[in-house]
């Protein structure tokens, strides 16, 4: 509890990987610190508790998860001019995002608007920005200079991050458009009904 905005912000950055989530976070305060890179502390006790009895379902969960991603892996690739974001373990994935892959970023964008327009709300795979040219990472930015690694005596290392650094990398996320982040509490009929989306959007857009 702090009546400091500074300090609050800070905390806060601190505590989630140096975001400030500002849907579940105070909305009444002037944002004045520049991103840099947190800790993971954001799991509360009472959340805690709920995953331990959320272990009971665990089995049921990912059945379900697989099941409904079978379906809409079939379905998705067998509609003319999409391809399903790829994974290395088809059967396994709980692939809680789903994902279409594109030859180009401009078919993506294309398709993009089009299942907007259908109301869905479709994204690039990390908003298309790979993680090393997020301002934290490309200023080497972390909530005090002495924890800092890269400024680090103990670091002979001279690592500089830019745009072109992974050039494949860059292009692939630029083309591979999340539509859909299902839980389980879906049903084939809500696969269906997203996939009879994907099938319109794909003919009149593709």
């Amino acid at each position: 509890v702090s009546s400091d905005p500074v300090l609050y912000e800070r905390a806060v950055r601190y505590h989630d990987l140096g975001n400030y989530r500002e849907q579940t976070r105070l909305q009444d305060i002037e944002l004045s610190q520049e991103e840099f890179l947190g800790e993971v502390y954001r799991m509360p006790e009472l959340l805690g508790a709920v995953a331990v009895r959320q272990l009971d379902k665990l089995e049921t969960i990912t059945g379900t998860l697989r099941s409904l991603y079978r379906r809409y892996r079939e379905g998705a690739n067998g509609i003319e001019g999409l391809s399903v974001q790829p994974v290395n373990d088809t059967e396994g994935a709980l692939a809680t995002r789903w994902g279409l892959v594109f030859d180009d970023a401009e078919t993506c964008g294309r398709y993009s608007a089009a299942v907007r327009e259908a109301g869905l709300a479709p994204g690039l795979m990390y908003g298309g920005t790979p993680i090393y040219l997020r301002p934290a990472v490309m200023n080497q930015v972390t909530w005090v200079p002495e924890a800092n690694p890269w400024t680090s005596p103990l670091y002979k290392g001279d690592v500089r991050y830019y745009e072109g650094l992974c050039p494949r990398s860059e292009d692939i996320m630029k083309r591979v458009l999340m539509v859909a982040s299902p839980n389980p509490r879906w049903t084939y009929r809500d696969v269906d009904a997203l996939l009879g989306i994907l099938q319109d959007c794909a003919r009149d857009s593709l």
